[in-house]
């Protein structure tokens, strides 16, 4: 009888021990497969946000190229009274003078639009790399630094140099110089030689030429950032592909 007892007993345990290790085996599957699918998930995510990280690379590069040539201008124009001269005596000058007192207030700042979408979502935490999260909040602190000296650079062309030109200036007598060949009464010729004896032009100049460079230190700051994240945005793609 205890015999009996005894290879019952060890026949239950048996099966308890096989269910047991089937339950595991099978947890063990499912929490592959679950991370295999949080993997895949982090993988497209990723993915996207490279893409539109490229493009604000490509932006901000271009960005800061435009702000070089504006503000190699700008220094042009204060260099002293016979780069001036020569200015003067250009036959394009009112293109000149147009594109550097009145045209140069770009305010474009690179957007990484599936970066917000992440954010709105509450999907941030599908990436695992704590690095990857940490500078996606560097750049944002970056990019509204950026914003803030656009916005301060268009406010002062709005509050002064627009007022200036419209009032103290012929702007349409600007156009002149446009690319665009318009059939209209250009009026009187701007007095460009009485215009650069004028304190005010030669500050607003000034002006713009700090805040110009202003923001090609925060654009340089943002592309930083941005060089930093698709280095290790591949790095870590590379690493969930091999592993």
């Amino acid at each position: 009888m205890e015999n009996k007892t005894g290879k019952y007993l060890k026949y239950a345990v048996g099966e308890i021990v096989l269910v047991v290790i089937g339950i595991l085996i099978a947890l063990s599957i499912n929490n592959w497969n679950e991370n295999r699918l949080e993997l895949n998930r982090e993988s497209k995510l990723l993915k996207t946000l490279l893409k539109d990280l490229y493009i604000a690379e490509t932006e901000s590069v271009e960005s800061i190229n435009k702000d070089k040539e504006d503000v190699n201008s700008f220094t042009y124009m204060l260099s002293g009274k016979d780069a001036r001269e020569t200015l003067i005596n250009h036959p394009k000058i009112d293109s000149i003078f147009s594109k550097t007192i009145w045209g140069t207030v770009t305010t474009n700042i690179p957007i990484i639009n599936s970066y917000n979408d992440i954010k709105s979502a509450g999907q941030i935490r599908l990436i695992s790399n704590e690095n990857i999260r940490s500078h996606f909040t560097a750049l944002q602190t970056r990019l509204n630094r950026l914003e803030r000296i656009l916005q301060d650079r268009l406010s002062v062309q709005l509050m002064n140099i627009d007022k200036f030109v419209l009032t103290e200036m012929n702007f349409i007598g600007l156009l002149k110089g446009d690319s665009t060949n318009y059939n209209i009464d250009y009026g009187i010729n701007n007095e460009y030689s009485t215009l650069f004896e004028n304190q005010f032009v030669l500050n607003v100049i000034g002006v713009k030429l700090q805040l110009t460079e202003s923001v090609i230190t925060n654009r340089s700051l943002v592309l930083e950032e941005i060089r930093v994240l698709i280095n290790l945005i591949e790095n870590h793609l590379n690493k969930n592909k091999k592993g």
